[in-house]
């Protein structure tokens, strides 16, 4: 009889179980799941419940606006996917994600983690057609805009634009402008803008490190990178991986040791071929003068002129020109479209609103030294105002020169609000 009623236990313990497990699947807009039949991610909601069914295939169907977005338990943004205990663990993301050509924007998440990215940690996952807009990240290490730790996982036309990555807490290792840290991953066919800031180790426009045989291809930046260690425009470091085909439309790169325009340093045997930087780049405030070429941590110098143009590109190995007469198999990926943007932009994107603009716009950023606050990217006139935490004036000025400091001695967490014209910025920083 006992062992009759832990049958019947277990039977609807089991019965329990499925019935959840089917709730949460189902708990979308629509779908399955399969590769014929994603689940349909229309809400935030649905976006954060990916992490209910992280080995199935999505698809966004409209763009997603996290501005204010506090989940369901209350708590700010978590990262779908987590590390949890090797290769292949479940809590990793491990399925496919198709933007649709849609775009997720507004997205601010600040912690002291690791992995606080849009996807935490992918394993074998694939991720394609998706802009990631006017978001920004703050956390450790392994921290990229799209992807913080990706293992074996294909990005493809993904952008991220305007959007600010900062490495502040704990050892601040690996920061990318789309993915952290890159093992045996493909990422192709992307570009980013921004600023990528890093206090401690390899800070990259594209990924902080790219290693285990992953490869960059096809890619393009105009982030800002800055860095104490090993800062390059498409990686911070590199060690067994590839860099093909790729271009730094940046203006500027600072960091204390190891800065180059392509790669910051070699950990092991790096691949570059095609790589191109801004002629007018600056590294540490002066222009690259040796190491020059496409095979080079410098890359090969490229105008600006040239990298408007559509025959830079497709003489670097871009799918951009409309027709290849020489291969049957070609599929056109990118466009130059005046309209919308003049670098190149993804052949499905439209609306001047999601693209980059211009390399020349100015970037305001901030750091910490030892005796206080530096912020650069003035043009002179901007007002300057520093709050603490308890939102107290603790300074105000007006910026004179290109670079701005003011001394103060006190821990804290400090924000500088910058007025210039009818507009206003205000950036964090934490002494």
């Amino acid at each position: 009889m006992k062992k009759n009623f832990y049958l019947k236990a277990m039977a609807l313990s089991v019965c329990l179980f499925l019935s959840v497990s089917n709730l949460s699947a189902y708990d979308f807009s629509g779908g399955s799941g399969t590769a014929r039949d994603p689940y349909l991610i229309t809400t935030l909601a649905d976006f954060d419940n990916i992490r209910t069914a992280r080995d199935q295939k999505f698809q966004l169907t409209n763009d997603l606006d996290f501005s204010g977005y506090v989940r369901e338990d209350n708590q700010p943004w978590w990262p779908i996917g987590e590390w949890g205990a090797g290769d292949n663990d479940p809590q990793r993301f491990s399925g496919v994600f198709d933007g649709n050509g849609f775009k997720i924007k507004n997205m601010v998440a600040d912690r002291s983690c690791h992995d606080l990215s849009l996807f935490g940690v992918t394993d074998g996952a694939k991720i394609v057609n998706l802009i990631l807009e006017n978001c920004e990240f703050s956390a450790e290490a392994r921290m990229g805009a799209l992807i913080g730790t990706a293992f074996r996982t294909q990005v493809d036309q993904c952008a991220v634009i305007n959007v600010k990555v900062n490495g502040i807490y704990g050892p601040k290792v690996k920061i990318g402008g789309i993915v952290g840290w890159s093992q045996g991953s493909e990422i192709t066919n992307c570009y980013s803008s921004g600023v990528v800031y890093s206090q401690g180790d390899e800070a990259g426009g594209i990924c902080g490190a790219a290693e285990s045989g992953s490869t960059i291809a096809n890619c393009y930046t105009t982030c800002i990178v800055e860095s104490d260690n090993h800062a390059g425009g498409i990686a911070g470091a590199g060690n067994g991986s590839a860099l093909l085909n790729c271009v730094v439309a940046s203006t500027e790169i600072n960091c204390a040791t190891d800065v180059f325009r392509v790669c910051g340093i070699d950990h092991g045997v790096v691949t570059r071929s095609n790589c191109y930087a801004f002629e007018n780049l600056l590294v540490n405030g002066n222009p690259a003068t040796d190491d020059l070429g496409a095979t080079t941590k410098n890359g090969a110098n490229a105008s600006q002129e040239e990298l408007t143009s559509v025959d830079f590109y497709d003489g670097i190995g871009f799918a951009i020109k409309a027709t290849d007469p020489d291969d049957d198999e070609y599929v056109q990926i990118w466009k130059i479209d005046a309209t919308v943007s003049p670098y190149p932009v993804f052949l499905w994107q439209e609306g001047e609103e999601t693209a980059i603009r211009s390399n020349d716009v100015s970037s305001y950023t901030c750091w910490t030294d030892g005796d206080g606050i530096k912020m650069k990217g003035f043009a002179g006139g901007e007002q300057i105002k520093v709050y603490s935490s308890t939102g107290q004036i603790t300074a105000l000025f007006t910026a004179s020169a290109f670079m701005e400091s003011f001394n103060i001695r006190q821990s804290g967490v400090y924000f500088i609000r910058i007025v210039s014209g009818g507009n206003s910025r205000t950036l964090k920083v934490i002494r």
